[in-house]
């Protein structure tokens, strides 16, 4: 994987600005603008103003990264090292803050002493210095409000937060509207002046500047150099192999034994850094609470393709992966395209560059301040994996649309996500999403038992209504019933794409009859068609069956008054072994008298019966497995009646 993200680097470093290729991206939505404040300290004939701006940060990407590197957006320093950029999120690094190394312009302008340069920049700074902030007893240097004009409120705020409210009050912002903060002297921006771009790449660089530097491999290009660091590693993000900071992980645990790990010549070490913000800006994806970066590995040389075929292709790998994220968000985004969604599905699934010239790394991750945790690294995926599933989710959810009248069942990775219930923040938690994630992408089985338990899970979160500390969403009280039931045909639907994808791991199959030989005949021929397409075998269509009248009961039972229905007690999401099942079979005859539900369900549930004494002491299927199949057919009854209900009412 290093030596593919530096191949990016390498595309990346030709002939680019290094600055401009380390410029952080900002999130910006029609719905959710950002801003810039640039905060201004002007000194004219002795008198002391401090005044501000604002300007919008583009929507259009192109433009947005232009503004971001004009104003030099490029992070802010990581942990506690000290901060020397005037492009900050946080205005303390800029006013004042509680800790001196994040005083960007006291920062900066030591580090510009400690070089010699004593040109413009210096000078700018050391005239803010001098007249802006005072020296406390402890080292620190806070604003000086005193002979300061102040153009906000009469009373003038004395401490940072009360001087950043007021400059967000005055522009009419909040702080969650604000997303970078900048300085200016005079009307000129500091970030302008020259040498601010070699003080950023010598911060990015400070591993090749000490003394630390030895004569050994480049880790990365192989080639033997006279100036190579172990300590740079830490300098990076998702790339930082090791810990350079304990010696607990160096070899014999000494200092010198980083060097036994890995080592890094200084270009080698530009080609990274412009590789992780690139893949950062524009390889960055989120499903649920979980983030994640796709990692493209090329098998292709240098000299084949430039860095803006790069961003061509990566830009519609981006798109591709993206939609089978969340299908829905993609739909919405080709909404108004003048060309039919049909089109757009055949240049979405079938048109990539490289396809074949290329694998995928998905990295999943956290980030906590400056820490970043890794969950998982699912590797070697090809991106004609990607649209191949795609193209079998639009498959089912155009059947699941014909058999059920469910629309838009895309099974991309959220709906998935939303079927497995999780404890939030919970790490090992997580895992039980990415077990199924990599069974996807890589063609790993997945077990099959693993699965019924979370589907059982999810109906118990649903019907218990145990919904906090979760990542399942509180439905409405009236559409929590419907929710359920369409979650449950969906669990159904992933079911037979593992199937068909051969990716069922401890999973029987026990359609050894003919469906035509079951004796269906009672049964409307859409449900046929489903239990059909299903592949259901007699055992489970009869588990099947079942749910349909436990709803049937349930319905007789709400148009008898009930608030609930009482008969859904009568299920046990922990799993019901096959005395249980039977006699719940047995129960229910007398519930569908006692509620005058019979009449329209006699001959079915004279099927369903059948079907039953078919087995008597060889019953084939598991507790749990019962209680899935169960809430199957009580599901899709569900969605039937609601589907009727809506014709009727569109009817009358």
């Amino acid at each position: 994987m290093l030596e593919a993200v530096s191949f990016i680097g390498r595309l990346l470093n030709k002939g680019t600005d290094l600055v401009e290729g380390l410029v952080q991206d900002v999130a910006v939505t029609p719905k959710s603008p950002k801003y810039l404040v640039k905060l201004n300290f002007e000194l004219q004939s002795g008198q002391k103003r401090l005044t501000w701006d604002m300007a919008e940060i583009p929507q259009e990407e192109n433009t947005r990264r232009s503004f971001l590197a004009r104003w030099r957006w490029v992070g802010n320093a990581s942990g506690n090292n000290p901060q020397f950029f005037l492009t900050t999120t946080n205005p303390e690094y800029l006013l004042g803050s509680e800790n001196p190394k994040k005083l960007a312009p006291l920062m900066l302008l030591g580090e510009l002493e400690k070089r010699g340069e004593k040109g413009e920049l210096y000078q700018r700074l050391l005239g803010i210095k001098n007249n802006f902030f005072r020296e406390e007893s402890d080292g620190r240097y806070l604003l000086d409000m005193a002979g300061l004009d102040w153009r906000g409120s009469k009373d003038k705020p004395q401490k940072v937060e009360e001087v950043v409210n007021g400059i967000l009050k005055d522009l009419g912002l909040t702080k969650k509207k604000v997303a970078l903060w900048t300085l200016l002297f005079n009307g000129r921006p500091l970030v302008d002046e020259q040498p601010y771009d070699e003080i950023i790449l010598s911060y990015m660089q400070r591993s090749f500047e000490g003394d630390e530097l030895l004569d050994g491999v480049c880790s990365v290009c192989g080639k033997e150099k006279t100036k190579v660091a172990f300590s740079a590693f830490e300098r990076l993000s998702f790339l930082k192999y090791y810990i350079t900071d304990k010696l607990g992980a160096a070899s014999h645990l000494v200092k010198e034994g980083f060097s036994k790990n890995f080592l890094i010549c200084q270009p080698c070490f530009q080609d990274l850094m412009l590789a992780e913000n690139f893949i950062r800006n524009n390889l960055s994806l989120r499903v649920g609470d979980l983030n994640f970066l796709v990692l493209p590995s090329f098998l292709i040389l240098p000299e084949e393709v430039d860095a803006q075929e790069l961003s061509f292709w990566v830009e519609r790998l981006k798109t591709r992966v993206a939609g089978l994220v969340s299908t829905a968000a993609w739909l919405e985004s080709i909404a108004g395209s003048k060309k039919s969604l049909e089109e757009e599905l055949q240049n979405f699934l079938y048109e990539l560059p490289y396809e074949n010239q290329a694998i995928l790394s998905f990295l999943f991750y956290r980030k906590a301040q400056s820490e970043l945790r890794i969950f998982a690294l699912i590797k070697d995926v090809s991106p004609s994996r990607i649209g191949h599933l795609l193209r079998q989710s639009y498959a089912l959810a155009m059947k699941a649309e014909r058999l059920l009248g469910l629309k838009g069942c895309w099974l991309d990775l959220t709906r998935i996500y939303q079927l497995i219930p999780l404890s939030s923040g919970n790490q090992t938690e997580q895992k039980k999403i990415l077990y199924i994630y990599e069974g996807l992408l890589k063609q790993y089985p997945i077990s099959y038992s693993f699965l019924i338990q979370q589907f059982l899970l999810l109906a118990k979160t649903y019907v218990l209504e145990k919904y906090d500390g979760t990542n399942i969403i509180r439905p409405p009280d009236k559409l929590k019933e419907l929710v359920l039931a369409e979650k449950m045909m969906e669990a159904g639907f992933f079911f037979k794409l593992l199937r068909e994808e051969r990716l069922l791991k401890g999973v029987r199959d026990l359609c050894d009859k003919d469906f035509q030989g079951l004796g269906l005949d009672e049964l409307d021929s859409r449900m046929r068609d489903y239990l059909k397409e299903m592949r259901y075998s007699p055992a489970e269509t009869a588990l099947f069956l079942l749910g349909y009248l436990l709803n049937e009961v349930g319905k007789g039972q709400y148009l008898f008054g009930h608030k609930d229905k009482p008969v859904l007690e009568k299920l046990n999401y922990q799993g019901m072994p096959w005395p249980k099942v039977r006699q719940l079979a047995n129960i229910l005859f007398e519930k569908l008298r006692q509620y005058d539900r019979l009449k329209f369900n006699e001959r079915l549930y004279a099927t369903m019966k059948a079907l039953f004494d078919g087995y008597r002491d060889n019953w084939p299927l598991g507790p749990e497995e019962n209680v899935f199949y169960i809430l199957s057919g009580y599901s899709y009854g569900v969605l039937a009646s609601a589907q009727m209900g809506k014709k009727e009412g569109e009817e009358e």
